[in-house]
């Protein structure tokens, strides 16, 4: 008598008999069915009087595990080749992974300031010129293109050096025999920058002629400029790894935070750079003037930075050369002493 009866649906069918179509080992197959279905089952006939032996991928026959010549033996535990096989360790198949911790580096320093002499021998021949007082370098190699320089008796060629023994001619251009320097009071609207179009310069607002403005203001800001047909003050007052102080007087529409003061001394960081430190003093909330070696590029950068709005930015003082009274878009000439010092604090006396 049977234990069931299978009704006619294949799932109430066993398993083997359902997937038996899936499995051919031979080319002898027997069909099997069962009594009440039409399900049948097709497997290899196993040839009489022989043992059925399963064949791998490889070709071979399936040879059983034999733990004693198995590759990691308990000897090799102590060498360090036994690895055991730990299904718990790992990690997960689902789930999200953990994130890889964040590694906080410091905000990189301020570049590196040069040592070394900027004006040592060997130079560039645009930059010995410059340094003469010629041209600017741009204005020194239009000379050098047109062969109107020679070193010791030949005609010069861009990226030429020259060493402090050699002797550099200049063919029909006239040397500047003396050098004057004005202290300027910059009005807000007048820009620094000669070749700006829709707002007048200083060129334009004053009556000297043959001089050229040094150390940037931007156009809202005012305050003390230097003007001079000395090429050699503008690459030593702010350029070249040259440090010299200037002072500014800030009003700032909102009221400087606590940490303003500490802040500027430590430094500001601007585009990953710190790119001046300041020495703050503070008369009221909304006044403070400011001491720093910045040429006045990064000043309202620097006071955003730090949630200080400026109303207004005006610089006082440039080494020893100071504004005083000195009245809005006037000029006065800087001579004897004050002019002494200001060219020994360059390096130029």
């Amino acid at each position: 008598m049977e234990k069931f009866a299978p009704r006619s649906n294949s799932k109430f069918v066993p398993k083997f008999v359902r997937n038996s179509h899936k499995k051919s080992f031979g080319k002898k197959v027997f069909s099997t069915s069962i009594p009440g279905t039409s399900a049948t089952s097709s497997r290899p006939a196993r040839p009489a009087g022989s043992a059925f032996k399963p064949f791998n991928k490889a070709g071979g026959s399936f040879k059983p595990y034999n733990k004693d010549k198995a590759p990691f033996k308990a000897e090799n535990k102590e060498a360090g080749s036994f690895k055991p096989t730990n299904f718990k360790s790992g990690p997960k198949k689902f789930g999200r992974q953990p994130r890889p911790a964040r590694i906080k580096t410091k905000a990189p320093g301020p570049s590196p300031i040069p040592t070394a002499d900027p004006y040592a021998f060997p130079m560039r021949i645009n930059k010995y010129l410059a340094f003469k007082g010629f041209a600017t370098r741009r204005g020194a190699d239009e000379l050098i293109t047109k062969r109107r320089v020679t070193i010791n008796g030949s005609y010069a060629v861009l990226g030429d050096r020259v060493e402090e023994s050699d002797v550099v001619e200049v063919n029909n251009h006239k040397k500047i025999e003396s050098y004057v320097y004005y202290a300027y009071n910059k009005p807000s609207g007048i820009s620094t920058d000669e070749t700006r179009k829709g707002t007048p310069s200083i060129a334009q607002s004053i009556s000297l002629r043959g001089v050229f403005s040094v150390g940037h203001l931007d156009t809202k800001a005012n305050g003390l400029m230097i003007l001079t047909n000395d090429r050699r003050v503008s690459s030593r007052l702010f350029n070249n790894g040259h440090e010299h102080d200037a002072e500014y007087v800030i009003r700032s529409i909102t009221p400087f935070r606590n940490n303003f003061k500490e802040k500027m001394a430590e430094g500001v960081h601007i585009g990953g750079h710190v790119v001046a430190r300041a020495s703050v003093k503070i008369e009221d909330p909304h006044l403070c003037s400011l001491i720093t070696t910045d040429a006045g590029n990064h000043i309202r950068q620097m006071c955003a930075t730090l949630f200080a709005e400026i109303e207004q930015l005006t610089r006082t003082r440039i080494l020893n050369i100071k504004l005083d009274r000195l009245q809005s878009n006037a000029f006065r000439k800087i001579e004897d002493d004050e002019l002494k010092e200001f060219l020994e604090a360059l390096g130029l006396q």
